[in-house]
């Protein structure tokens, strides 16, 4: 295990939260850090980020196959999604109100542009439906 699988593995230990995206880490955490994994956050937080942005689609499929669904934050779309492994996958009624991509939408969306993105998104979030080619 290298210096930074560790230190995640001490941070969620400790109850921290990370969230990445394109521009940082947001770290969260219920109760005080301990000074040593403070200090070790503030020195390695390129790395973590470098980490959670390598090991970010094992995690998301990791997910789907527990689960069925993982909500992703969309830092292009400022929304959070549910990424459904199936298109008929049922999910908790709290999650009901996130516009739900399946996966072989994802597949076609990485052909598009970021500003076509947000509009698929609205149009989807309005209409509902699925993405086709």
């Amino acid at each position: 295990m290298n210096n930074i699988t560790q230190l995640v593995k001490e941070l969620q230990e400790a109850g921290v939260i990370f969230t990445a995206n394109s521009t940082g880490i947001r770290v969260r955490s219920p109760r005080a850090m301990p000074n040593s994994l403070r200090t070790a956050l503030g020195a390695q937080k390129c790395e973590l980020r470098e980490h959670f942005m390598r090991t970010a689609p094992a995690r998301m499929n990791d997910a789907l196959e527990r689960h069925g669904f993982v909500v992703v934050r969309s830092s292009v779309l400022d929304d959070d999604i549910l990424v459904v492994a199936t298109p008929n996958r049922s999910i908790p009624s709290k999650l009901a109100h996130l516009v739900r991509y399946h996966l072989g939408e994802l597949e076609r969306l990485t052909k598009s542009a970021c500003s076509d993105l947000q509009l698929i998104h609205d149009v989807k979030m309005l209409f509902g439906g699925e993405v086709i080619d």
